[in-house]
């Protein structure tokens, strides 16, 4: 089965569950075309994801992005695929030397990509489409949302995770990376933040710069 078909039979597999499963259509070409000029080449991956949808969602897990969320966010190198509602991000990597396509984990605390949540954009999907459905039955999700992953079912869902998640080369990927919120324009939106000495809101001007290119 190609990389489309296993993305389609994903999603597919988990709307039939329950309607509380949205998979939005697929993206106009001129909206794939918008995404590209703005952040960089999006990779064989997940043009094919976007061949099947724009995103999806589900009550009780954190939903898949659509371009419009990818369009928010200025992650150089790097594609939001989705966040976990705590300031973490889940980023597509698709210039990666080793694993290129795989998706890491971005810690909003320390601004570091910190591990390894899927060897592939085609797993990830896979991965969140069994939460998906353990979701909209009410039951707790056995993916993505565990750190450190279970071994054996990893082994089971995602086979060339671990040889991945174990490799050197691979680690010596990962590190700090900036994400700013941008405008429909590209331009570095303000952000709000917390004094941490007053504990009392601030606004953060944004630079004086456009959406950055990888």
């Amino acid at each position: 089965m190609d990389v489309q078909a296993r993305i389609w039979t994903a999603l597919d597999g988990a709307a039939k569950v329950s309607r509380k499963v949205k998979v939005a259509k697929p993206p106009s070409a001129s909206r794939l075309a918008q995404l590209v000029e703005e952040a960089g080449p999006v990779g064989p991956e997940l043009e094919a994801y976007f061949a099947c949808c724009n995103g999806a969602e589900v009550s009780g897990e954190p939903g898949l992005w659509s371009i419009e969320q990818m369009l928010d966010l200025d992650t150089p190198g790097y594609f939001a695929i989705r966040d976990d509602g705590c300031g973490n991000h889940d980023l597509v990597a698709p210039h990666f030397a080793v694993g290129a396509g795989c998706v890491v984990f971005r810690d909003h605390e320390t601004e570091e990509l910190s591990h390894l949540v899927a060897s592939s954009l085609t797993a990830f999907v896979e991965l969140w489409s069994i939460g998906a459905r353990a979701a909209a039955r009410g039951q707790a999700s056995p993916t993505l949302v565990k750190w450190p992953h279970d071994p054996m079912f990893m082994a089971e869902h995602d086979p060339p995770f671990a040889k991945l998640a174990r490799s050197a080369r691979f680690k010596k990927q990962l590190g700090p990376v900036a994400l700013e919120l941008v405008d429909r324009k590209g331009r570095i939106k303000e952000r709000r933040g917390m004094n941490p000495f007053t504990r009392q809101e601030m606004v953060i001007p944004a630079p004086p710069r456009t959406r950055r290119r990888p």
